[in-house]
């Protein structure tokens, strides 16, 4: 009996170690924008338990650290802070869902305090090759 409970703990504990992990490496995709265009994009992930870091790349190559980073079953969240030209800072408030190895996320900028800016970008990335 003892056998069976330590078997079922350590599959389940397996389990969902493998699901955090499915977001771990580089996920790439287009960010829509004005008039139509798109802005490349890469995302590299790393899960350590129910925690994501990383860092997202986008046009300029610059990569920025993923902060607040939470995983929630097939379910991340995180923010990333972007540096505009004139000096500003930009947060952005992310969230996705893993569904059939693909990401779809939501991007809306925030204020420090967490207040929405603006209108959710939603797009898809996918596991980069």
């Amino acid at each position: 009996m003892k056998r069976v409970v330590v078997a079922v703990c350590l599959m389940a504990l397996s389990g969902m170690a493998l699901a955090q992990s499915a977001f771990d490496g580089k996920w790439t995709g287009a960010v829509p924008g004005a008039r139509g265009a798109t802005t490349p994009v890469a995302l590299t992930f790393k899960a350590e338990g129910a925690k994501l870091t990383g860092s997202l790349a986008g046009a300029r190559g610059v990569a920025v650290p993923i902060a607040d980073g939470v995983i929630s079953g097939s379910a991340i969240r995180f923010k990333t802070s972007l540096e505009a030209r004139d000096g500003s800072l930009t947060v952005f408030a992310w969230t996705g869902r893993l569904a059939e190895g693909e990401i779809a996320v939501s991007r809306v900028p925030i204020t420090p305090e967490g207040k929405e800016t603006g209108p959710p970008v939603e797009f898809t990335i996918k596991r980069a090759p």
